[in-house]
C-alpha cells in the first residue's frame, strides 16, 4: 500500500454561539494546514492520515485522521510523491504500465496539465510520466483526441511537445 504525503490549505467549519448583527464574522473563520497522507479520495472528499497503524493490520482502530470536503480545500500540494507502507516486490508493480500517472488521472478525470506537471504531483519526473502517459494510450486507458491533448474521461492531460 502507498500513499501521497500532502500538506492541504482548508477552511474548517467555525461555530458561534452569540454574536451581534454587526459582528465581524470574517474574523471568526477557521483556515487550516493539514499534512498527512492521502490515504483514501473520493469525488467530495480527502481523507488524510496523520498516523497510520503500518504493523500490517488492515483493520487497526490506531489510525488518525482527517476527512477534509473537497469544497473546503483552498490548495493542496504534494510534499512526497509515493511513500510505501511496504517493500514492494515484483508482483506490485502495475503490469500496465500505468502506475502514479493512471491513479492520478483516475482520481482526477478533468484535469488539463502538462506531463511535467502530473509528474510533479505524483513524485516522478517528466520522462517518467511521458512513459506512463504513452503506456496508457498504447494500452487504452487514456485518450488523444487532439495533438498535444492527453485525456482521461472527458479531458486530461496535454502532452508536453
Amino acid at each position: 500500500m502507498a500513499w501521497r504525503l500532502e500538506a492541504i490549505e482548508w477552511e474548517d467549519v467555525t461555530t458561534i454561539s452569540r454574536f451581534t448583527l454587526d459582528h465581524d464574522f470574517e474574523s471568526e473563520r477557521l483556515f487550516k494546514l493539514s499534512v498527512g497522507f492521502v490515504v483514501h479520495e473520493t469525488r467530495e472528499y480527502v481523507v488524510l492520515a496523520d498516523d497510520v497503524d503500518i504493523s500490517r493490520r488492515r483493520n487497526s482502530p490506531n489510525n488518525y485522521g482527517t476527512i477534509i470536503p473537497k469544497g473546503c480545500i483552498r490548495s493542496r500540494q504534494i510534499v512526497h510523491g509515493e511513500m510505501a507502507s511496504e517493500r514492494a516486490g515484483p508482483e506490485s508493480d502495475d503490469a500496465d504500465g500505468g502506475g502514479p500517472v493512471k491513479q492520478f488521472l483516475q482520481r482526477n478525470p478533468h484535469v488539463v496539465a502538462t506531463a511535467h506537471d502530473i509528474g510533479v504531483r505524483v513524485g516522478v519526473d517528466q520522462c517518467e510520466a511521458q512513459r506512463q502517459l504513452a503506456d496508457l494510450e498504447a494500452h487504452g486507458d487514456a485518450q488523444q483526441a487532439l495533438p498535444g491533448l492527453w485525456r482521461a474521461g472527458k479531458r486530461g492531460a496535454r502532452r508536453d511537445g
